[in-house]
């Protein structure tokens, strides 16, 4: 389960910024949308971030999926940390020549001998060329420890004189010495000593590479391609889809097919029909509302099977109020037999109407005078019972809506 994710200095944010899943203490909300951890803790089944065009909203969605990229990165990729290229904080000079930081919190499997569970905090502090800090430590309860730190350490008069430095806690189980002076400085350890059989560092790679899912905007051949390898896997999915489908309105969506041809991409082919006539589409040729949809059918369902983290930008892209209204609500009711979230962002306001969600699930964004991102809470204000949460945001009550100036376009002069 994901539990907060601190980004300092990457792309939007310069100073650091935190965005938790750990829900607040209140009676009057929800019930449904909470999964209970221990007697201290529990983490919300969903958070969205809020707010206008251009203020960051994406930026923790771009953490995760270049944190993601590089920890799976394979060997045949020569510099994972390419990602990083241009994700320094631009409009400050010092922050523009330092590394980026990510660091992000999850909980994965319970202690043996208590029962208790298991908290990982990972932290990068990279640039598009080296690592300068990476490191990994598990709590369970009160007792944190160390399981391993790959720190850079320069020399005052060279770079090139730099060298790392590497220490182990004592419950680290895997590989040590001979394949930390091997490995470059490019590359990450936690991805490279997991592949490598590390025992220790193993929930946390499974999460990355099991667990948390970016879905595709739904829009392009990368999104046809996920929902075609899903029908493959689960032949049972198809039925699901079409039933999620006509739940959702789209009654004339009958039947999928997937054509195969040797040499050729394979293709996911929709079947309308009305009465007794019938024809086909490819998934290109769908609108673009239904290839949205089909998505949501397809990642929604696998969230019922096991534990997934699903990550969503742009989630009320091109889908009705209403369809969105029923997504959220679907998403929570499908899941709570399993521990599945998910976090969207998206400047439709579905998720600020009345009983939708708790307070502690929406998180607003703005910039500041320097151009920088803030991320907070909607749960950090006072709420009364009568408010309208949705017209005192679009009223400024909140924050992060668009500041608008009058703008008078003038005709251009014909050139002579």
């Amino acid at each position: 389960m994901f539990v907060d994710i601190t980004l300092e200095n990457f792309r939007s944010v310069k100073e650091a910024q935190t965005l938790s899943f750990e829900s607040i203490t209140d009676r009057r909300l929800r019930t449904d949308h909470v999964i209970d951890v221990d007697d201290r803790t529990s983490l919300l089944k969903y958070c969205s971030i809020a707010g206008p065009n251009g203020v960051g909203k994406s930026t923790v969605v771009r953490a995760l999926e270049m944190l993601q990229g590089m920890v799976l990165a394979t060997e045949e990729d020569n510099n994972p940390l390419l990602r990083l290229s241009g994700a320094s904080f631009a409009y400050d000079s010092i922050c523009k020549r330092s590394p980026s930081s990510i660091q992000i919190q999850i909980i994965r499997g319970e202690d043996e001998e208590t029962g208790l569970p298991i908290y990982y905090t990972y932290s990068l502090r990279a640039d598009n060329k080296r690592v300068y800090n990476e490191s990994l430590y598990q709590r369970i309860g009160r007792a944190s420890s160390k399981l391993f730190e790959r720190e850079l350490i320069t020399s005052e008069d060279s770079e090139e004189e730099s060298y790392y430095v590497f220490s182990y806690g004592k419950k680290y189980i895997g590989v040590k010495k001979r394949f930390s002076n091997k490995l470059p400085e490019n590359k990450l350890f936690l991805g490279n000593a997991a592949r490598a059989e590390s025992a220790s560092l193993m929930p946390i790679f499974e999460w990355f590479r099991d667990d948390c899912v970016i879905i595709p905007i739904g829009l392009s051949p990368m999104s046809e391609d996920f929902i075609l390898k899903a029908m493959k896997r689960y032949p049972s999915l198809k039925g699901c889809m079409l039933e999620f489908l006509h739940n959702m309105d789209f009654i004339d969506i009958k039947d999928f097919n997937i054509v195969e041809k040797e040499g050729a991409k394979d293709r996911l082919v929709y079947i309308h029909g009305v009465n007794r006539s019938r024809y086909a589409s490819y998934f290109s040729s769908e609108s673009l509302g239904t290839r949205r949809i089909t998505m949501m059918a397809v990642v929604i369902w696998q969230a019922m099977q096991k534990n997934m983290f699903l990550v969503a930008d742009d989630f009320g892209l091109l889908l009705h109020d209403t369809i969105l209204n029923e997504l959220f609500e679907k998403f929570s009711y499908e899941t709570r037999l399993s521990k599945s979230q998910m976090l969207t962002t998206g400047v439709d306001l579905t998720p600020l109407k009345k009983g939708q969600h708790r307070f502690d699930e929406i998180w607003l964004t703005s910039k500041d005078s320097e151009g920088s991102t803030r991320y907070y809470s909607l749960a950090d204000f006072v709420m009364r019972k009568n408010d309208s949460v949705k017209d005192m945001y679009l009223n400024g009550a909140y924050g992060s809506v668009p500041i608008l100036s009058e703008c008078v376009h003038r005709r251009m002069r014909e050139e002579k």
